[in-house]
């Protein structure tokens, strides 16, 4: 079996070097494919990447977007199992082999969702206490759950590539919440393998999309939720998403000050 990770980045030189080498040093009974597309860095982000040789393949996507540079990578990809991980996040060991082993073992199930820690700067875990609430609501997943809350960490998701060929790519449109965008796509029909284990860590540290703009980042996440609820015919999620909207909004400045 085949995987294909992308990972797009920008000047991204003070922590690509950890994610590349949680992804190269996978091991198991699965071929690797990485390809970065990298969106016009200016320091030293493609030296770091040059030092991997050939177990990357660089793909100049200079002047496009998050969204953007995701899809340039996965339009190139060549593996029957697909992901996107930022350059800021990590695999756990052995992530790539659990996926395969699950993947091969559920041949009718399209995507697949694991449990994803929170990190600092230096890879050491905080806030579980967020972590366990989302892992929680991952063991007990439903669409409507997921219409209702975003409980779906992003670096612990992997599809099938058929996926991306019946549903298409992620919005371009979007900046923010193009994940949950594409959940909500694909849910409905689409019930996820759940690996209750974590298969990777998102990095929360100052300046990225997550700390500085995330009053925007929520309302983008209402706005697609309700959307979806309304496109679904699920309207009574969304008095619940508005509440949970709110409820975000209020204890996030103390959770991340």
């Amino acid at each position: 079996m085949r995987i294909t990770i992308v990972t797009t980045c920008f000047n991204s030189a003070s922590t690509i070097r950890d994610t590349i080498e949680s992804i190269v040093s996978q091991r198991g009974d699965f071929e690797l494919e990485y390809i970065i597309t990298d969106a016009g860095s200016k320091d030293s982000t493609r030296d770091i990447i040059a030092e991997f040789g050939d177990k990357i393949r660089l793909i100049d996507a200079t002047g496009t977007n998050q969204s953007q540079g995701i899809n340039r990578g996965l339009r190139e990809a060549t593996g029957e199992i697909v992901a996107f991980l930022n350059a800021d996040d990590v695999y756990e060991p052995g992530t790539l082999d659990r996926v395969a082993k699950a993947f091969a073992a559920n041949p009718d199930r399209q995507w697949l969702v694991g449990q994803c820690k929170i990190i600092d700067g230096q890879g050491r875990e905080m806030h579980s206490v967020i972590s366990s609430y989302k892992n929680l609501l991952l063991k007990n997943y439903s669409y409507s759950l997921l219409l209702i809350e975003n409980f779906i960490c992003q670096p612990a998701v992997f599809l099938r590539r058929g996926v991306l060929e019946r549903y298409g790519y992620f919005s371009e449109q979007e900046n923010l919440v193009m994940d949950y965008e594409y959940w909500l796509r694909i849910g409905l029909e689409n019930k996820p393998i759940v690996i209750n284990e974590p298969l990777s860590g998102f990095r929360r540290i100052e300046g990225t999309k997550s700390n500085t703009n995330y009053r925007v980042q929520f309302l983008d996440d209402l706005r697609v939720g309700v959307r979806a609820a309304r496109q679904r015919k699920r309207h009574w999620t969304i008095p619940f998403k508005a509440l949970s909207y709110a409820r975000t909004v209020m204890i996030y400045p103390f959770l991340y000050r």
